[in-house]
């Protein structure tokens, strides 16, 4: 019975509302925590790692205390599996070409931010590039997007919780570069996420594409090769979309054994003795359109202050 009641208590409504929370906490968390760690003597990209714990597993854990939640019920530990970590592999590696196309197309309208951070990120050891870029988003992120956010709109059918967790996941980013890309990929994790029952298939998914994308940053004659290339559109577009075309075939073969591979939520029949008056909850309220409203302010802001510079 007290699972049920938890059940109940999670709505739409509220994962609007803690995703408006957590986007406050995020514009005003990047200017005090930056601060405290400029007074503390910590800059640069070490002070961003700090920042990033902060900013993103810090409210994971308030989100447990409010709602009164454990992780158990939030996070689907189940494990993963062979087959299905290969196929997780599989979908990561034919999907990175493409989300390259996405984010040169972007490109041409908003201002790269993501090529900035990784050129600042070489100036220090490739561990602890791997953990900041890697290992940090893979897991805190994905407590909170597709865990607390994901949970709150799950009874919800799949397409319109994919489509809302990845629009909340691009928001995120606060720019509107990455927005587009990572919106992108929120909506393949959280597809994955509800065919393996396991938050260990986005993590993997997001650990890998983060790790991939840092490594090859460290390597040398990739990215110099990389750094030409992105100024001459045309052909970085040939390379990555005949990389991409290349690869759709290992995608699609990777998707459809995952959905095959599905098992029934364990949750489901609990999930139908909702009264259907909560079921017909709205989902776009205020908090949805605020939410959207304060990152076209925020993301509209940085976009002119990189243009400015």
């Amino acid at each position: 019975m007290e699972n049920e009641r938890n059940i109940q208590r999670n709505t739409p409504a509220r994962g609007n509302r803690t995703m408006f929370f957590l986007l406050l906490y995020l514009i005003v968390g990047q200017l005090v925590f930056a601060g405290i760690l400029m007074i503390l003597g910590m800059e640069g990209m070490v002070a961003n790692a700090f920042v990033f714990v902060l900013l993103l597993f810090v409210p994971f854990l308030f989100y447990l205390l409010f709602t009164r939640q454990s992780h158990k019920r939030v996070l689907k530990w189940k494990p993963l599996g062979k087959t299905n970590a290969l196929l997780v592999l599989g979908l990561t590696i034919a999907l990175f070409p493409f989300v390259h196309v996405v984010s040169r197309l972007s490109a041409f309208v908003f201002f790269p931010v993501i090529n900035e951070y990784l050129m600042d990120i070489t100036a220090y050891p490739l561990w602890f590039g791997l953990l900041s870029i890697a290992v940090f988003p893979a897991l805190f992120e994905e407590f909170l997007f597709r865990g607390a956010l994901y949970k709150e709109f799950e009874r919800l059918p799949i397409q319109k919780v994919a489509l809302i967790t990845g629009l909340f996941f691009g928001i995120m980013h606060l720019n509107f570069h990455q927005f587009i890309y990572a919106g992108m990929m929120g909506v393949l994790y959280a597809y994955v996420l509800f065919y393996t029952q396991t938050i260990w298939a986005p993590i993997l998914m997001h650990f890998v594409h983060n790790a991939l994308a840092t490594v090859l940053a460290y390597t040398q004659p990739y990215s110099e090769w990389y750094a030409e290339l992105w100024y001459n559109p045309p052909m970085y577009l040939l390379v990555y979309g005949g990389l991409s075309l290349a690869m759709l075939p290992v995608f699609v073969i990777c998707f459809k054994k995952l959905k095959t591979r599905a098992t029934v939520p364990p949750d489901e029949e609990m999930e139908e003795a909702v009264e259907p008056a909560e079921q017909k909850e709205k989902v776009f309220t205020w908090a949805f359109w605020l939410v959207l409203a304060i990152f076209l302010f925020f993301a509209g802001l940085i976009e002119l202050s990189f243009r400015i510079i």
